[in-house]
Formats: structure tokens, C-alpha cells, sequence
């Protein structure tokens, strides 16, 4: 699908999702981030927040929110990767 990129949400128990995505929203210790397809590379802290994106499963878009602790976000063109302790359904 056009201007999809992966998204990895990862915590040290789990990969709690992995697949495409249209958009991600984070929250960083310096406000909130948001993530399209082929962002500059970005690294940020996150604080406790919520993370909100619309990805895509089986060809259909979908609203995806969990509720994060603090870790760290990374961002490349074609991928967004969070990394933090936990994340759960709000």
C-alpha cells in the first residue's frame, strides 16, 4: 500500500504490534511527534503517554491506541520503531 511504513511496538515482554502504518503519534518529553512515510530519521525520549496510529491490517485501515510507558522512539523513512517498558489497550 502507498505511503505505508512498519511500525514495531516493542516492550522487554513482547512485540505488542508489528506491521504497516499510515500515521504515528507518540509522546516525547518534548511534546507530541507525529510520524508519516519517509520521515527524516528522528531518536526522542518518551514519557508516559498514549500512542496513537492508523495502520493497516488485511488491506483495511484501522485506529491503533495503547496506552505507553516511558522508552524511546525511532524513526527512519520507511519504519518507526517504540521501544518501552509497557503498553497496553487504554
Amino acid at each position: 500500500m502507498a505511503n505505508t511504513f512498519s511500525l514495531r511496538v516493542i516492550t522487554p515482554a513482547q512485540v505488542v504490534f508489528e506491521g504497516q502504518a499510515t500515521l504515528v503519534t507518540v509522546v516525547t518529553t518534548e511534546g507530541e511527534e507525529g510520524f508519516f512515510s519517509r520521515h527524516a530519521p528522528f531518536l526522542a525520549a518518551l514519557k508516559p503517554g498514549r500512542l496513537r496510529a492508523n495502520v493497516v491490517i488485511d488491506g483495511m485501515s484501522s485506529r491503533l491506541e495503547l496506552a505507553t510507558s516511558e522508552g524511546f522512539v525511532y524513526a527512519l523513512p520507511d519504519r518507526v520503531t517504540v521501544l518501552v517498558e509497557e503498553a497496553s489497550s487504554p
